[in-house]
């Protein structure tokens, strides 16, 4: 993955010294509560396509969905299926679902219907909550689930089932918060699957938190006054940090855009969003999106309202050098060196050794390369 960095913060702090989590933690309500106490209530921690979402609209909403998942008679750790698109939805259950010490299995919303009907075998989640567009997907395959309680449906229509806003609107705001510590199970996230059945891969609560202070803040330099918008969807481990947790962690907004992130997509949400965006992360698949359509996709990035544009560092497959120069027409580099035109010299220089630092995996050569051009 490419990832595109813009409005780093001049000043971060240092990397490579642990955070201190506490052991008896909770994610949902540490980050909440954090934005809340800043005297951040008003101020906006989402904008999706139904309006903007303020941080203490956001803590009433998850406090409303926590109490509503204890409503449906729930046990500690029991799992809670989302196959959700990225709206203001997405956070508000994931957040909601680890407050109530219930256990998030977010899914990619591309799988097949196989995939779902194995994916909810095998976490034998007692609860699905789905989009609307999604719901076919899943409508054979509910009563083929035996371990599925309840299904909630996110939008208009809720095919018989729970609607989402009913569910929100039913509960009652509790300060409630399950009495979690650092290392207990927040989430699973299931693998691709390349090498066999798909597999949950299990996160604590501390996970959130360490990566966001020592990955979020200090390397990619998100701070408060930023407006993020990731391409890489909340599904995704890397879109889950980009989109909410690193944004979240520093009090920034995230512009959440439930459609696929082609770059229609992307010149819709720009024309939508009248604000500045500072931060934008991008998803390994975009390069041969980018190939098809790169005359396209310069002249819709170039005219949105932002204050900074570079790339910084990768996940995922290499993204590729020759494409990158022909299309981009950026100064010759290693393809996984970072590139950040608006920074000085001396900048870049710190910025790698910090990445390094973070334990982020560059080629040596790459680096030394780039250290040179800076000195």
């Amino acid at each position: 993955m490419a990832t595109a960095i813009a409005g780093a913060a001049d000043e971060v702090a240092p990397v490579g010294q642990n955070p201190q989590v506490p052991r008896d933690y909770n994610f949902a309500a540490d980050v909440l509560k954090a934005n809340l106490d800043a005297g951040r209530a008003d101020k906006p921690a989402f904008i999706d396509g139904r309006g903007t979402h303020t941080y203490g609209q956001l803590a009433d909403r998850v406090a409303r969905f926590a109490a509503g998942l204890r409503g449906l008679v729930f046990g500690r750790e029991e799992r809670i299926l989302l196959a959700l698109t990225d709206t203001i939805d997405w956070p508000t259950a994931f957040l909601g679902a680890l407050k109530a010490g219930v256990i998030a299995v977010p899914v990619n919303t591309l799988l097949t219907e196989d995939d779902y009907k194995f994916v909810l075998a095998d976490s034998r989640a007692r609860v699905l909550v789905v989009s609307e567009v999604l719901f076919p997907k899943f409508e054979k395959i509910i009563k083929e689930s035996p371990d599925l309680a309840h299904v909630v449906v996110s939008g208009d229509n809720a095919h018989g089932h729970k609607s989402f806003e009913d569910l929100i609107k039913a509960a009652k705001p509790e300060p409630y918060t399950a009495p979690t510590t650092s290392d207990d199970m927040a989430f699973w996230l299931y693998t691709s699957g390349s090498t066999g059945k798909p597999k949950g891969a299990v996160h604590c609560h501390a996970s959130l938190k360490i990566t966001a202070d020592l990955y979020g803040t200090p390397v990619v330099g998100l701070k408060e006054s930023d407006v993020v918008y990731s391409v890489a969807k909340l599904f995704f481990a890397y879109g889950l940090g980009n989109a909410m947790t690193f944004p979240l962690s520093v009090g920034a907004t995230t512009v959440l855009l439930g459609d696929r992130p082609t770059p229609d997509g992307l010149r819709r949400c720009s024309n939508s969003i009248r604000s500045r965006y500072s931060s934008a992360c991008r998803l390994s698949t975009l390069p041969f999106s980018i190939a098809k359509r790169a005359a396209k996709i310069r002249s819709e990035i170039a005219p949105l309202p932002v204050r900074r544009r570079g790339f910084a560092g990768r996940g995922g497959e290499e993204f590729l050098q020759s494409l990158w120069r022909r299309d981009f027409r950026r100064p010759r580099h290693h393809r996984n060196v970072a590139h950040l035109p608006d920074q000085p010299a001396g900048q870049q220089q710190i910025r790698y050794y910090r990445q390094s630092r973070a334990g982020l995996r560059y080629q040596a050569h790459g680096r030394r390369r780039q250290c040179r051009k800076a000195g």
